[in-house]
């Protein structure tokens, strides 16, 4: 970089004599208070990991953690939990390594990105005295309040070499696209200094003399160089961008703001008592905007960018562009309540509204879009947390998971019982189940089923209702019922046990054919789900009427139904007979119902021949315990006198 002739500079630029050099630290409670005060080790090995800079992390006071967007989603990705809710977290990024700066406190936290670990920390001085500058793997700790630049490791932020220090107090400091340091001291000079990790050191390269511009001092950093302005003169001068100035803003007085960083030829600062933005341009011309009339009082830092400076306003709860000419360079960006902060990252510009679930992105062309910036659903990661230990316990949990696995024995489908409402009972060979789960069924061989274990609880299916049963004819019912919630596949209806029929899911009626006539029979009905069976219904009794027709007779000249048999009779009492069906009469069942106590037998198609029937009665005299016969008949008792 050429630079004027001293001859040809004005006073306040020319370069002083002598190199200020890297000061030893020869005061002992300076050193103390750098060295031995300032350090927190954390016994983290001193190893970076490399990520893609593909993801910004936005800072949110109110909870007290740092959140991650990542741009091309729009999407928070995970969350760390760096402070207590409601102290201001100010944020540096650089190479897979977040710094994290607690005002309310001084605390400083290094984050590796890369698994959200705490690798270093550091005590500075609370307030907005102290910032950390991170440029291509290097990290500088610029602390005001005790005048010092340190050289510090981006992991452990130990001070690595000699600090360089101002001994009249050190009012700001920078660094530029190049990679060099410029700081602003008390002595109303500005210096360029550069790092060696050589020697470790600071070099003093130049020097400029800041006469005239007051005791407080901003910089704004460009690519190269960078630009002082003085609030307390209104005096603004550039130096090492190629175009030197040095002029002033009567507006600029008080408490200022100034962009982090900007182009050399458009540079804002925003006035927030005066609702003024101050715009240098194109190192020569320096204009006012008066913020309040375009909706924007108190105007916060501002941000240049493609051309266009984005004003926050605090309090008014958006963002105004404004062109290098100072006039509206497109439409506002709404944000809403709370104060929106301008983050900048390759390109892009977002909005960040602490305290909000909403963020903006403002792309190159100036197009807006809204994106989620903080999920509640994202559980914070504790950046102290120990990484030994969390391993540990995750491949414990691994193993005995993998064992569990192996030695789960298998399981039959819950049972249900009838009088159970519904719920499972018990499980062959297991605990008592509370949950009926979804099976797949494989076929096998012999036409039975292997159901795999149980995959998800699901709330057991009730049991179906019955609302009637009657009887219809010779040897016929009916039967309907109702299904408490969800509709089953398929429902089962049984006489006495056993399953006569099935109808699908969508049918809650059906009538029974080849009942035994005569006789009382129980219908029940049960449902079919995913999961399993429904327990049976309550029983709905039915007496079928009617009787089968004689050979050769009409159905109207059928007898009428028989009496109930007896539960027993005595071995001599010979069973009665059932004609063959003639070709008018139904069917016998194709399902045989079974006996069920106290109704009759099912009629056959054919009696046998006498003595097959002979021999039938035998054996069913021999398997029984007949009663025993009076041996002399009961008479009855005489009438009462009255």
């Amino acid at each position: 970089m050429r630079l004027l002739p001293q001859r040809l500079l004005p006073p306040m630029l020319r370069r002083r004599t002598g190199d200020r050099g890297s000061a030893e630290i020869g005061v002992a409670l300076v050193a103390a208070a750098v060295v031995a005060g300032s350090l927190v080790g954390t016994g983290v090995a001193r190893t970076a990991v490399e990520v893609t800079d593909g993801v910004t992390w936005l800072a949110d006071s109110p909870t007290g953690q740092v959140v991650e967007i990542n741009p091309a989603t729009l999407e928070p990705q995970s969350a760390a939990l760096v402070g207590l809710p409601g102290q201001q977290l100010v944020l540096s990024q650089d190479r897979g390594r977040l710094v994290v700066a607690n005002r309310a406190t001084g605390a400083l936290t290094s984050i590796d990105l890369a698994t959200l670990l705490a690798s270093g920390r550091r005590d500075a001085t609370p307030g907005e005295a102290v910032t950390v500058l991170l440029d291509h793997g290097r990290a500088f700790l610029v602390d005001r309040g005790v005048g010092l630049v340190a050289s510090i490791d981006p992991v452990t932020l130990a001070t690595r070499g000699r600090v360089w220090l101002a001994p009249k107090g050190l009012r700001d400091a920078t660094i530029d696209g190049k990679g060099s340091l410029w700081v602003a001291s008390g002595d109303d000079a500005l210096t360029r200094l550069t790092w060696s990790d050589a020697s470790l050191t600071f070099t003093s390269e130049e020097t400029h003399a800041l006469a005239r511009i007051g005791t407080t001092v901003r910089l704004v950093a460009h690519e190269r160089g960078v630009t002082a302005v003085g609030p307390g003169t209104g005096a603004i001068v550039q130096v090492g961008t190629g175009h030197d100035l040095v002029s002033a803003a009567p507006q600029m007085r008080g408490v200022i703001a100034p962009a982090q960083s900007s182009s050399s030829t458009l540079v804002p600062v925003s006035v927030p008592g005066r609702d003024v933005v101050v715009l240098v341009r194109d190192g020569s011309r320096v204009s006012e905007v008066q913020t309040g009339a375009l909706g924007c009082p108190s105007p916060g830092a501002p941000v240049e960018l493609h051309g266009v400076v984005y004003v926050p306003c605090p309090t008014a709860g958006r963002v105004i562009r404004l062109g290098g000419d100072g006039s509206k360079a497109g439409p506002d960006i709404l944000t809403g309540k709370g104060a929106p902060e301008l983050v900048v990252d390759d390109g892009t510009l977002l909005v960040n509204v602490p305290g909000s679930t909403k963020g903006v992105r403002v792309s190159a062309d100036g197009t807006t879009t809204s994106f989620v910036r903080f999920d509640e659903t994202i559980k914070p990661a504790d950046v102290d947390r120990d990484p030994a230990k969390e391993d540990k316990a995750a491949q414990e949990k691994a193993r005995k998971d993998r064992e569990g696995d192996r030695n789960r024995p298998h399981k039959d489908p819950p049972r249900y019982d009838p009088g159970s409402g519904g719920l499972p009972t018990s499980t062959p060979g297991g605990p008592r189940p509370t949950h009926t789960s979804t099976r797949t069924t494989t076929p096998s061989s012999s036409g039975s089923g292997s159901e795999d274990p149980p995959s998800a609880p699901t709330p057991a299916p009730r049991a179906p209702v019955i609302t009637e049963a009657r009887a219809t004819g010779s040897g016929s019912a009916s039967v309907t019922w109702t299904q408490p919630g969800p509709d089953a596949t398929s429902y089962d209806v049984l006489v006495g046990g056993a399953v006569v029929t099935t109808v699908s899911g969508s049918t809650t009626s059906t009538t029974l054919t080849g009942l035994a006539t005569g006789s009382t029979v129980q219908i029940t009905v049960r449902g079919s789900f995913a999961g399993g069976r429904t327990a049976v219904s309550a029983p709905a009794a039915v007496t079928p009427a009617g009787a089968p027709a004689a050979p050769g007779a009409s159905p109207s000249a059928r007898p009428p139904a028989a009496a109930p048999r007896p539960r027993s009779r005595s071995p001599g009492t010979p069973p009665p007979t059932t004609a063959a069906p003639s070709p008018a009469t139904p069917s016998p069942p194709t399902a045989r119902t079974g006996r069920t106590p106290g109704a009759g037998r099912p009629a056959r198609p054919a009696s046998p021949c006498p003595a097959t029937r002979e021999r039938r009665r035998a054996g069913r005299s021999a398997s029984r315990s007949p009663r025993p016969t009076p041996s002399a008949p009961v008479r009855p008792a005489p009438p009462r006198p009255r």
